[in-house]
């Protein structure tokens, strides 16, 4: 059983004169609309208003809540893939905790009565100390989602992790769920809560590159004068106005000039996801009308194999569908091809298909659909799709035809070309990188680091380094730690090329 290592924190002022950081523990749990978990609310403990354990072994580590701004306890879960140990870094493709597959990591977070029976998400371990089975420190931002859904629960768990040594205490790091470009904005509570009396919050600013990005909606710290566990909030929203990467920081500046960042990430899709029909008069499923969907108007799902597309979707009006699409007995769903379908799951072994919703459906049907494109990760997860359909109920000769665009890419899809040229200089203190850009369309390059043996695996993951010139970027990392560095170019389209890695050794004693 790992315990939590307990730490006696120092003062502020005490923090200050021994090097500007103390050790903190704060967890956050943001929920968007539809989130079964969260129930969409914004949710935030620490040291001062919560109990907050740590269990589990190396490889399955779980963290306790109680308390908190809402009164309420959650455990939050997360596990390597089976017979191996949690280490920093990436993990992706995470299946329910308990019951993960082999090779898949896991995660499960639930309480106040709450849980999910099927998850699919992701967690991002920046900082992981164990020594003599406990657990020292422990920083993780993580996504969850509830039963194949869009919504999700998102947020940040710093166990013991340094934070900047200020009357002010909060999160310190926010990765949002992954948007499309013009789709419904997501929207993230920051609680800061004050370690003393008399907390004075002189401004707050969106900074970095992409500022544009992310809108400070609600400001409730500018002015504000904060007594001892008092907290105020800020509501962020990331609405990405561009493809690829979006990173930027939040920045609080208390009355003494002190300032405590927040680093926020976010990736921008540049896909189509909708779901559009037109319906001939006479046909009983689309009522002759014309319906059409996007994520501006719709919560969206689409999962499937290479033998079955399905999902369905809820307009924000209040209005729902359901579609399946499956391939005939020994066929699989192939770009270009159209298949005679009747109603599934009642075509025995032919194609089948079938729309429904608004409380209608078809006690039979005939039509086809044709896949227009698809594509597969190299597990087998769908990563986009796009089908056309025409459907007849019953004996009706009026069609429903529409289509059905999954994460489908738009614009331009070329990668652009990895950097060249890369030299790294380790000193006492920092890590300097120096890199030449590829030619032809380049718009920046990030530089993300890891402490440990891994590298970093998204351009979003770990830890971002300084960007000090487009051609170089330096980051501080202690001499006795070595550290895994990627670097991603990105062009004016948002595509990011593969990663380039290197390490950084620990200073020769």
């Amino acid at each position: 059983m790992i315990a939590l290592a307990s730490a006696l924190l120092p003062s502020t002022a005490e923090a200050a004169g021994a090097g500007a950081t103390v050790p903190a523990s704060f967890v956050t749990m943001i929920s968007q609309p539809g989130d079964y978990i969260g129930g969409g609310l914004g949710r935030y403990y620490h040291d001062g208003n919560a109990q907050i354990d740590v269990g589990g072994n190396p490889g399955y580590i779980t963290v306790s809540v109680s308390g908190g701004n809402r009164g309420d306890s959650f455990d939050l879960d997360f596990a390597a893939p089976p017979g191996e140990t949690l280490h920093p870094g990436l993990y992706e493709k995470a299946q329910r905790a308990p019951f993960r597959q082999a090779t898949r990591p896991g995660i499960d977070i639930g309480g106040d009565g709450r849980g999910c029976n099927e998850i699919a998400g992701r967690f991002d371990v920046k900082e992981l100390a164990i020594k003599d089975g406990v657990v020292s420190r422990l920083w993780v931002t993580y996504e969850q989602h509830c039963e194949g859904g869009n919504p999700a629960l998102f947020g940040e768990v710093r166990i013991n992790v340094p934070t900047p040594a200020m009357g002010i205490i909060g999160p310190t790091a926010l990765w949002y769920p992954d948007a499309e470009v013009g789709s419904t904005p997501t929207i993230a509570p920051i609680a800061f809560v004050a370690r003393q009396d008399d907390v004075a919050i002189e401004g707050v600013e969106i900074k970095g590159r992409h500022k544009g990005s992310f809108e400070l909606r609600v400001d409730e710290c500018t002015g504000a004068s904060l007594l001892a566990d008092e907290a105020c909030l800020l509501f962020v929203r990331f609405h990405p106005n561009a493809g690829g990467p979006r990173i930027a920081r939040a920045v609080l500046t208390d009355g003494q000039g002190e300032k405590y960042r927040i680093q926020l990430d976010g990736f921008a899709t540049l896909t189509k996801t909708s779901f559009e029909m037109e319906s001939e008069q006479g046909d009983y499923i689309g009522q002759g009308q014309d319906w059409s969907y996007d994520l501006a108007n719709a919560d969206i799902g689409v999962f499937g194999s290479r033998t079955y597309v399905g999902g369905g979707l809820d307009g924000h009006n209040g209005d729902w569908w359901y579609f399946d699409f499956e391939a005939p007995a020994g066929d699989v769903l192939a770009k270009g091809a159209t298949y005679e379908a009747t109603r599934y799951p009642f075509n025995n072994d032919g194609g089948g298909m079938d729309i429904s919703g608004e409380g209608r459906g078809c006690n039979t049907l005939h039509g086809t659909f044709t896949v227009e494109d698809i594509a597969f990760t190299p597990d087998d997860t769908l990563k986009y799709v796009s089908i056309t359909f025409e459907q007849f109920c019953g004996a009706s000769t009026s069609a429903l035809r529409g289509q059905l665009d999954y994460r489908l890419p738009i614009g331009d899809r070329t990668p652009p070309a990895k950097v060249s040229d890369v030299v790294m200089h380790r000193s006492l203190k920092t890590v300097t990188v120096t890199w030449t850009n590829p030619p032809g369309d380049h718009g920046y390059t990030l530089v993300r680091y890891l402490k440990g043996d891994f590298a970093p695996g998204k351009p979003n993951s770990v830890h971002l380094a300084s960007i000090v010139s487009p051609t170089s970027a330096k980051f501080w990392l202690p001499k006795t730690k070595g550290a895994g560095i990627s670097i991603y170019s990105v062009d004016t389209s948002g595509n990011v090329s593969a990663r380039t890695t290197l390490w950084a050794p620990p200073v020769p004693t």
